[in-house]
């Protein structure tokens, strides 16, 4: 694209390229200082942003600060037309919102920890702060104009936008994110209206709660009954979903830590943050020091070296989290360093690839608990039941039999025998186990069951692991074909370099100038009004499309383009755009390649770091399952023992409970069968419970190396 021509004060100013676009304009690099970028305004808004931008200029607000990348210089046409501003170039930083995110800081941070994220809202604090020492009041402070670096520090942009006094007027903030908005400017407009710094408050609050609480809103929580508010909506009836302080009609995520697990003076900030007072809103001033305290306050996880958690917390909320979700929020030393180091230069995709595929999960339909065998031993209560019946059923004999008998000796009273024969008769029937009271036990435990285990099979992850192994297969075979679709974006580049070469030759010869049997003037003019006039516009379709004009007449136009064409000869050397167009190519897929590098090395490492640790949690007993799986074990021995069939339950899930023979001590070999407790005698994969089709034990279960047909180990 072409650059305009700019000037600062009658000198002439060289833009390299664009960098960046937005609603208001464009962004520039600047030639021979690298330290500058322009921002040039759109036609519609130059009028609008003039009078504000040199205020801001002439306080001279750039001079005083590296966090904020104020308008320095006014840039103009030659003229001295408004056009736009020079600022501070802001490079190496990232959105906030690719830090607080736990997906994104994985591939954008890889070495953030808790520590990291803590040092960064206190950074966030200052550069508020400082924008607040000055004139102006930011308005739209949001997680697009926030930029962090690796290190935790930050720069604010799109300073043009922020209200500003001076010389006795107001510039106001035009503009607003709504989930960083206030409760009291929810649902207005905000053309015309003054902000205070107490609304820059609690968009600052918004900030530092999402960098601590994992990138959560605040007012994003549980909404009681069937609710569908936005958040918009929640933020002006001021839901603040984890307030303690106050009641409230959300409730925060169960996954996620509270305020409790903060320092109680944390706690109180956000209270007043989100508050029903906005005077009582703490200032960026305040949130240095309270955020300067947390970082000391921290604990070190004895499970998990890369968590690091307010020490008021009574447990891990990182780990909590990680075992609820399955997800992994901080990546370990190594995989960070694997992610920071990684290049085009370093990489071996097929060595990534090949440690991926030796990452070996459990079957997600098959994936069970480790769990104890129980024994089958009917209860207690199932013997008393059984036996109550067997007494009722004797005592209905023995009446039965002396009501028969003494029929014989005194027929005359019939009547007395036939109602003893009934009474016996119904003790003989009378059923003294209550069969629906033990099918609804059973079925209640067997709900519970079914629901720890789904609790427990979300706990693993297993789902998210399955499918970051499958998007980094897809990553590892997009990067395998960069180097084809470079070549192919290249070739294209250079075959329309020769077309464009062509083109503009053949440009030069025009139809009117040239003598060509059976073209005469008449039909040179109708040709013209067709838009044919030079031997690059004549094509078969483009002559023969004209009314009048044949196949033979384009084929004599043909013929004479085709003399032209062979008198064509290709320069190869490539022009400054040719240059300019191959950089350009090679340069998206030197992004591309590293982006998918980085994603593939520290999704190789996340993989085999979840990958342990689901194997950590499939060899250790869960005390909940175990004593739900020993309940439900011991009702089915009940209702075997006592005649009645177990209720079926179609949606279940949940894996078959092992149990172990009355007559043995010893735990069934099913004890440790599960999908991560039984592993494979020749190679160590994990095993999968198999039918035997044929042979001698045809019908038998029997366990079945997961990699079969490669390897054919197997365990009774």
């Amino acid at each position: 694209m072409t650059t305009p021509d700019v000037y600062i004060g009658g000198r002439r100013l060289e833009l390299v390229k664009r960098i960046g676009r937005g609603g208001e304009g464009d962004v520039f690099l600047l030639a021979g200082n690298e330290r500058l970028a322009v921002k040039i305004y759109k036609d519609d808004k130059r009028k609008d942003r003039e009078e504000k931008v040199r205020a801001i200029v002439k306080q001279g607000l750039a001079d005083g600060t590296q966090l904020v990348a104020y308008p320095q210089a006014v840039v103009t046409s030659k003229s001295g037309q408004f056009l736009g501003f020079t600022m501070r170039l802001v490079e190496g930083f990232q959105e906030i919102h690719d830090l607080y995110g736990p997906k994104a800081r994985k591939i954008n941070f890889p070495k953030a920890d808790f520590r990291f994220l803590v040092r960064a809202a206190a950074n966030v604090a200052r550069a508020v702060g400082e924008v607040h020492s000055s004139a102006c009041v930011i308005g739209d402070l949001n997680s697009k104009g926030i930029l962090v670096s690796t290190d935790a520090r930050v720069a604010l942009i799109d300073a043009d936008s922020f209200q500003i006094a001076a010389g006795g007027k107001a510039f106001p903030c035009l503009v607003g994110v709504r989930e960083f908005t206030p409760p009291e400017l929810q649902a207005r407009s905000l053309t015309g209206i003054i902000r205070t710094k107490e609304h820059d408050h609690f968009g600052l609050a918004v900030t530092i709660f999402q960098l601590l609480f994992m990138g959560r809103h605040p007012y994003d929580g549980r909404q009681q009954g069937a609710g569908d508010l936005t958040l918009d909506q929640l933020i002006a009836l001021n839901e603040f979903a984890y307030s303690k302080a106050r009641k409230v009609s959300l409730s925060p995520p169960g996954v996620l830590p509270t305020l409790v697990d903060f320092p109680s003076e944390i706690g109180e900030a956000f209270e007043k943050s989100f508050g029903l007072s906005p005077s009582s809103r703490p200032s960026a001033l305040d949130w240095i020091g309270l955020l300067k305290g947390l970082e000391g306050k921290l604990n070190r996880c004895s499970a998990d070296g890369m968590h690091f958690y307010p020490s008021a917390a009574k447990s891990c909320p990182w780990c909590r989290m990680e075992h609820a979700t399955g997800a992994v929020l901080f990546l370990s030393p190594l995989i960070a360093s694997a992610a920071r180091t990684v290049g085009l230069d370093n990489f071996d995709v097929e060595r990534a690839w090949a440690a991926i595929k030796a990452v070996v999960l459990p079957d997600p339909a098959t994936i069970a608990p480790k769990l104890t065998a129980f024994g089958t031993a009917p209860s207690a209560e199932a013997k008393s039941a059984k036996s109550g019946t067997i007494k009722d059923k004797m005592f209905g004999l023995v009446v039965a039999g002396g009501a028969i008998a003494l029929f014989t000796q005194a027929p005359q009273v019939w009547f007395i025998w036939i109602g003893a024969l009934i009474f016996a008769w119904s003790l003989f029937n009378k059923n003294a186990v209550d069969a629906p009271a033990w099918r609804n036990r059973y079925s209640e435990i067997d709900g519970q069951w079914q629901e720890r285990f789904d609790r427990w099979r979300q706990a693993t992850g297993i789902d998210a692991l399955v499918r970051l192994k499958s998007n980094l297969e897809n990553s590892v075979n997009e990067y395998r074909g960069l180097g084809g679709a470079k070549a192919q974006a290249i070739s294209r580049l250079k075959n329309e370099r020769h077309a464009r070469q062509l083109n503009e030759y053949l440009d030069r010869f025009m139809i009117r100038r040239a003598s060509i049997s059976g073209i005469g003037q008449a039909k040179t003019v109708t040709l013209a009004s067709f838009g044919v006039e030079t031997a690059a516009d004549i094509t078969q379709s483009a002559i023969t499309r004209i009314p009048g004009f044949g196949p033979a007449t384009a084929e004599k136009l043909l013929a004479w383009r085709a003399t032209h064409e062979r008198r064509f000869v290709y320069n190869p050397a490539p022009l400054p755009s040719d240059v300019q167009a191959q950089a350009k190519v090679e340069a998206d897929f030197a992004a591309k390649a590293s982006n998918l590098a980085k994603q593939i090395a520290g999704g190789q490492m996340e993989l085999v770091q979840a990958a342990n640790s689901l194997r950590s949690k499939l060899v250790h007993e869960d005390a909940g399952l175990a004593e739900l799986a020993r309940q439900k074990a011991q009702l089915e021995a009940d209702l075997k023992f006592l005649g009645l069939s177990l209720p079926y339950n179609s949606a279940t899930t949940a894996p078959r409970i092992p149990v172990r023979s009355p007559s043995s001590n010893a735990p069934s070999p099913a004890a440790g069968a599960t999908a991560g407790g039984v592993t494979c005698p020749t190679c160590g994969s994990r095993m999968v419970r198999r039918t035997a089709r044929r042979g001698s034990r045809r019908g038998n279960q029997f366990w079945g190396c997961s990699r079969y047909p490669t390897c054919k180990g197997t365990r009774n």
